[in-house]
Order: C-alpha cells, then sequence, then structure tokens
C-alpha cells in the first residue's frame, strides 16, 4: 500500500505517471495490487463538439439517436466493468445516474464536456474490493479500459484543455507534437498494461467506446461539419467515411503525389495506426491517409507532424482507394524525398 494522502489525478498527464508507477512496482513485486487511493478530480472527460447549420441552437432528430446509442454503450462498458456483464440490469439507480452525458446547446453547435470523475471513483471503490481472483495488472488494464471507452480515447491525449480556445489553436500544434512525443508514451504505457493485463473482459470493454464513438459520428455524418469527439476532429473527408460505410464499388490504386498536411491523430481509441489528413496540391481534394506505425519510421512521422506547422508540400507514394469514384482514404507506403528540385536539366552542355 502507498502512502496515506491520496494521489490527486486531475489530468492525463498524472494519470500516465501513476500508470508508469505502478507498471515499475508490478515489475520489483509481481501480483502488486493498484494503488489503494486514487481520487480522480475534474479527469478523465469526454469533450464532444458538432459544428454544422443544422446544429443551431438545436439536435437533429437522427443526433439524438445517435447520442441514445452512444450513451448505452457507455452504459455497457461500465456494466461489465463493474458487473462483469454487459446486461444493463445490472446497472443501479446510481450507477445510471453517474453515467449521464449532459449536452449544452450553443448558437452553431452543440457542446457537451463531461467530467466523468466521479463515475470512476465510484467504480474504484468498488473494484478494489470486488475484483477477488484477479491481480493487480488485470484490475488496472479493467479501469484502464474504462476510462478509455468513457473517452472514447481522449484519455492518451495529454493536452485536452477544450475549454480555452486560444490554446484550442495553440493545441493543433502541440497536439501534433505530442503525436510524436508525448502521446508515444500514452501509447506505449497502454500497451504494456495490456499486454501484461489484457483479458476478453477488458477488450469488450474498450470495444464498446469504439461503438458508442461510431454511433455517434455515423448519426450526425450527413449533416455535420465537423464533429471532435475524443480530443480527435473528424471533418469532410472523415465523415464522408462514415457516411460511405456502406458503400460498394471499390477500387485500390498504387500511387504518389503532392499534398499538404492538415492533421495527424490515432485512427482508433487506442489504436496505433494514425490518420493522416491530407490535401492535394493539384485539385484541393482532401481525404484521409492512414498511416500503420510500423510501416512509417519516425523521421517520416516527424516530418508529417513539422509539415502541418510549416504548410511545406509532401510528396507521398500510397495506396488510393476510391469508392463510388471518390476517393475514400489511403493507405501511406512512404515520403518520396524530394532531393533535387524538379526542373528540367538543359539536355545539353
Amino acid at each position: 500500500r502507498m502512502t496515506d494522502a491520496a494521489i490527486v489525478i486531475e489530468n492525463a498527464e498524472t494519470f500516465w505517471n501513476v500508470v508508469d508507477d505502478f507498471l515499475q512496482k508490478e515489475t520489483e513485486h509481481p501480483g502488486a495490487d493498484i494503488p489503494a487511493d486514487i481520487d480522480f478530480q475534474g479527469w478523465p472527460n469526454l469533450h464532444i463538439n458538432v459544428k454544422g447549420e443544422k446544429f443551431h441552437s438545436s439536435l437533429t432528430s437522427s443526433m439524438v439517436y445517435g447520442l441514445a446509442s452512444m450513451h448505452e454503450s457507455f452504459q455497457r462498458a461500465y456494466a461489465l466493468a463493474k458487473y462483469g456483464t454487459s446486461n444493463l440490469q445490472r446497472l443501479t439507480n446510481e450507477d445510471k445516474q453517474s453515467l449521464d452525458v449532459i449536452f449544452k446547446i450553443k448558437e452553431g453547435s452543440t457542446d457537451s464536456e463531461t467530467d466523468w470523475s466521479g463515475t470512476i471513483n465510484q467504480f474504484l471503490a468498488f473494484l478494489t474490493g470486488a475484483f477477488e481472483g484477479m491481480t493487480g495488472v488485470q484490475k488496472m488494464t479493467i479501469l484502464l479500459a474504462l476510462i478509455t471507452a468513457l473517452t472514447v480515447g481522449g484519455c492518451y491525449y495529454l493536452y485536452t484543455n477544450s475549454q480555452d480556445h486560444a490554446a484550442d489553436l495553440n493545441a493543433q500544434t502541440q497536439t501534433t507534437q505530442t503525436v510524436v512525443d508525448g502521446m508515444t508514451r500514452s501509447f506505449e504505457l497502454g500497451r504494456e498494461v495490456k499486454r501484461r493485463g489484457e483479458t476478453s473482459l477488458s477488450r469488450e470493454i474498450e470495444a464498446h467506446g469504439e461503438d458508442g464513438k461510431s454511433s455517434l459520428l455515423k448519426s450526425v455524418a450527413s449533416d455535420a461539419e465537423s464533429v471532435k469527439i475524443g480530443n480527435q476532429q473528424y471533418d469532410g473527408a472523415a465523415l464522408q467515411d462514415y457516411r460511405n460505410r456502406q458503400s460498394v464499388d471499390r477500387e485500390r490504386t498504387e500511387r504518389f503525389d503532392n499534398f499538404y498536411i492538415k492533421g495527424l491523430s490515432r485512427s482508433g481509441i487506442s489504436s496505433s495506426e494514425l490518420n493522416l489528413s491530407v490535401i492535394r496540391v493539384s485539385n484541393g481534394e482532401s481525404f484521409t491517409i492512414k498511416v500503420a506505425e510500423d510501416i512509417a519510421r519516425p523521421v517520416e512521422l516527424q516530418a508529417l507532424a513539422s509539415a502541418i506547422v510549416t504548410g511545406e508540400v509532401v510528396r507521398i507514394s500510397y495506396l488510393e482507394v476510391t469508392e463510388n469514384g471518390h476517393v475514400a482514404r489511403g493507405q501511406f507506403n512512404l515520403i518520396i524525398p524530394n532531393d533535387p528540385p524538379a526542373q528540367a536539366e538543359p539536355a545539353v552542355r
């Protein structure tokens, strides 16, 4: 047991430090239990923002349906974590109250900021006593899976201050840097927790978070201009992808082209794949190129990240997937270095 002073977790950084300390302790003393005195305050939280003409001070009926589905996914994730079953009958009234997602409706956008700290504390009080026969690292994996599900992966990001809009603009640069630095650490720690303690139960809890995110995105994809959920931004191309999930006529072609890089983010809520938002220089077409972390070299990730800030053009070799004649997405191969500037050389000396 650690000291009697509670460990207060107010942000992602503190949380990942606690995870890091626990993993080190567990290496030295296999079977070590999770700290009994963690107190979450104001973190983790889920920020959702939907922008678009139809969201001027109202919710579309489709979004109401999507939110209800997302909320049900959260309830199932919680029921699984707390009672080992996704049967919603098991939830008490107190459980249900702690899982409410409250929406504020502003001019031109629908915004929600949900603080899950009370929910997680309530769950922790239960977790420390109720999970007889589970190792400390398995408990930590369940805790991480629940936080991942309720924040739809936002817990992996260190800069999540959505309240402060000046910081939000600055966060573009920061988040990019975090993709390459700080975030990498949180994903490495998350992977290590799972490597040691993952169970089918923890995987299922996380899957409910992924389902919840998809329900919401599908429900607003045809009306929204942009959606921010779990610290990831979905606009034009990414929303088009959700609209097209049922689509048919698909073609794949190896190509290379010049792109402006608009953003770099995780593709799944805890996946090691990245989404690269690009704009084709020649025609302004925007879409997402998936980047598998084991394919891209660190120097390439760094180059893509810095191109967001500098606005420089990057030449990329990729696999292009078109659906019904429109580019749906791409799969990254490599950056083609542009060493000699592409200028016509004189034919004769």
